[in-house]
């Protein structure tokens, strides 16, 4: 049996990418919104329902980053959003990062109305919720199942 690589190669997708840096400020983030809204919508195949489910739980990671990675500087640091997606594996990976200093969770229940809940929705929205917290930064992975076949016509 003879293999031509070229059949080969053209059966395998390529992952698509997105990367962004920038100030960690909220217009950066609102820009960066629209951007990974417009890459989901055009470049992945999946659902409407993963699209804003990415969306949001990538708002909150970026809210995060603006609001408290850089609170103990002078001026706002940077950030940077990587996403990619693998139309064989069917996955979404986003990686939301900074150089700033990591702030611990408050110890309030979740019930308390003055308690912060953007973890807990990028753990609920995310298949998967990985925060590596360092010295020098802190990076957040969200992981999504991006089904092709439930994907919607509108983003054809």
């Amino acid at each position: 049996m003879r293999l031509h690589m070229s059949s080969l190669l053209s059966e395998t997708a390529t992952p698509v990418r997105l990367t962004l840096a920038g100030t960690a400020d909220s217009d950066t983030a609102a820009q960066w919104r629209r951007e990974l809204q417009q890459w989901l919508r055009y470049e992945v195949r999946t659902s409407a329902e993963t699209r804003e489910d990415v969306v949001l739980g990538v708002n909150e990671a970026l809210a995060n980053c603006v609001e408290h990675a850089y609170r103990a500087h002078r001026e706002a640091g940077g950030m940077k959003l990587q996403a990619s997606y693998d139309p064989d594996g069917e996955s979404i990976r986003v990686c939301v990062s900074d150089r700033g200093s990591w702030q611990r969770p408050s110890s309030r229940k979740p019930s308390d109305p003055h308690a912060s809940r953007g973890i807990l929705l990028m753990h609920s929205l995310a298949d998967h919720c990985t925060i590596h917290a360092r010295p020098n930064g802190t990076s957040v992975y969200l992981d999504y199942a991006a089904d092709a076949d439930s994907a919607d016509n509108s983003q054809l």
